[in-house]
């Protein structure tokens, strides 16, 4: 993952969803706007948000870039929650390779079935939805990985019931920002595939 663009650029997504939907972050001119400190609940992205905060002043572009680059804070990040989802049971840590060992999490079987399941009867059925779920189905979307988990009719209606959520008052401003990062994401992840700028080089 840490070697890979696309998948560092889809953890990246992730933690800004995660911030934005916890009223830390917002969008505004081009710009992240910081809202509120970084709740205890979302301490793994302590060395995440030190970027963000650091480059305040930057357009989203080139803070995004900043992080897609510092591989520090991605393996940091990407420990930091592995570490806690192996204390909650939900992933299993395993070690690769044979010369140099690399620390790797893998979900428990159990854990990705209660997850679909969540995501089933959230977008499918008629439990309450949350916020979340909401933002981890906009995830699996967008890194078309929802058609590992969903059939093509049960795709269909999920994107449907999205669409539908965008109108919601409790759903719009995630959903609005959601889009915006894909936009930046798309964009930057394009840019740093072809080439590496030397202005994001030193973070």
């Amino acid at each position: 993952m840490i070697n890979n663009i696309h998948s560092r650029a889809y953890l990246v997504d992730s933690c800004l969803l995660d911030l934005a939907a916890a009223d830390v972050i917002s969008l505004k001119d081009n710009r992240i706007i910081i809202n509120e400190v970084l709740p205890h609940s979302l301490y793994f992205l302590n060395s995440f948000m030190d970027v963000v905060i650091r480059n305040k002043d930057d357009d989203i572009d080139t803070v995004i870039a900043k992080i897609l680059q510092n591989v520090g804070v991605i393996k940091h990040t990407y420990l930091a929650l592995g570490e806690e989802f192996t204390e909650d049971g939900n992933v299993i840590e395993k070690k690769k390779g044979i010369i140099h060992k690399v620390r790797t999490f893998v979900p428990q079987h159990k854990t990705n079935a209660e997850i679909i399941d969540n995501i089933s009867s959230q977008m499918l059925g008629t439990r309450p939805m949350s916020i979340n779920v909401f933002c981890l189905t906009e995830i699996l979307v967008l890194s078309r990985q929802l058609r590992i988990y969903f059939r093509g009719r049960e795709r269909k209606a999920i994107k449907n019931r999205l669409l539908r959520l965008e109108k919601h008052p409790e759903y719009a401003k995630v959903f609005e920002l959601s889009k915006e990062f894909e936009i930046h994401m798309k964009k930057v992840t394009n840019l740093i595939a072809k080439e590496t700028p030397s202005s994001y080089i030193n973070l």
